[in-house]
């Protein structure tokens, strides 16, 4: 199993791994091994090489070993994996495109119907909800999104309030 990201900032991973047997499901990681020791290069449309490092506090997880490495927008990438046991796997390339940048971004309170706690009883709550606009280009991609912020839990018994920071 192959797992990577690229971005115009320093976050750049391949997280490597491998299907277990059934029968081995006890073993530690159940049924997702990871891949040590592999040979793993980042690769640019110059044919540049990024060698991408296995950390030591995550087996499988490989960044990139010059700390100042960064994807460029309008570059594509592919990535190049020898396995430990000497097999070589290269993806296609890809195509790192431009930021997408948000227009507007809104709450809204808005009104849900959900079974009361313990019945069949319907009942409505208020949440707020997170609204986000995005103008996106016309060719097909996919793009992530990721949510960095602050939660509120206000438990509806007792006066302390928790917040939860992503």
């Amino acid at each position: 199993v192959v797992d990577g990201f690229i971005t115009n900032s320093s976050l750049i991973y391949v997280k490597l791994s491998r299907t277990a047997e059934f029968v081995n499901i006890l073993s530690p990681g159940g049924f997702v091994q990871p891949e040590r020791g592999a040979k793993v290069f980042l690769i640019d449309s110059k044919d540049q090489k990024e060698l991408l490092v296995e950390t030591n506090y995550l087996p499988g997880l490989y960044i990139a070993e010059n700390e100042n490495f960064i994807g460029l927008p309008g570059e594509t990438y592919h990535i190049q994996i020898t396995t430990f046991d000497q097999k070589t796997y290269e993806s296609e390339p890809e195509l790192l495109d431009d930021q997408t940048l948000m227009d507007s971004v809104y709450l809204k309170l808005e009104t849900f119907e959900k079974f009361a706690e313990g019945t069949t009883n319907i009942v409505e709550i208020e949440l707020v909800q997170l609204y986000a606009n995005f103008s996106f280009s016309d060719r097909p991609t996919n793009y992530l999104f990721q949510w960095h912020g602050t939660y509120l839990l206000d438990p509806p018994f007792g006066d302390r309030k928790c917040y939860i920071r992503e």
